[in-house]
């Protein structure tokens, strides 16, 4: 008897809080029917605001301290979810449109997992969209290496305006 294969779904998003504000309740729904969700945030939402403050304003806690408030509200966001894992590709916030989408899919392919969902603003969820598209057409390619056939609906790219 050949054991059965667990689903998994990587949710690639342009920055921290978009799993919650977009698609919390995609991802909470394939966790809790089992499915293996990882969520890849390409920054660490290092350029927001912090509550009502910009970046500049004396209250301000500044681009790094920022992000580490952005990743512990993500880490804690993605336990409540069901995300089995986090992983972060550093991009800073307002420069993912300049990363090289062959840099990206690099960083990607450490996870290596498919499918994915796509998210984000409209200048940065562009440029991710292209890297992510490039990195779906080479896991299908590396599973048709491998097993000699491309699974049905292997990749799915979902995107949001």
């Amino acid at each position: 008897m050949t054991p059965m294969r667990t689903h998994r779904l990587m949710a690639v998003l342009a920055h921290p809080d978009d799993e919650s504000l977009g698609i919390g309740g995609t991802i909470a729904k394939y966790a809790a029917e089992g499915v293996e969700v990882f969520l890849v945030s390409a920054t660490r939402g290092d350029g927001g605001r912090y509550r009502i403050h910009r970046p500049g304003d004396p209250q301000h806690p500044g681009a790094d301290a920022l992000a580490a408030i952005r990743e512990r509200e993500l880490c804690a966001a993605s336990s409540v979810l069901g995300v089995k894992d986090v992983a972060f590709l550093d991009y800073r916030d307002q420069q993912l449109d300049r990363a090289r989408p062959r840099d990206v899919i690099d960083e990607m392919q450490r996870c290596a997992i498919t499918p994915m969902e796509v998210l984000g603003d409209q200048q940065q969820r562009s440029a991710l969209a292209r890297a992510i598209q490039d990195f779906a057409h080479l896991a299908q390619h590396a599973i048709w290496r491998d097993t000699g056939q491309l699974p049905p609906q292997s990749v799915s790219l979902f995107g949001c305006v």
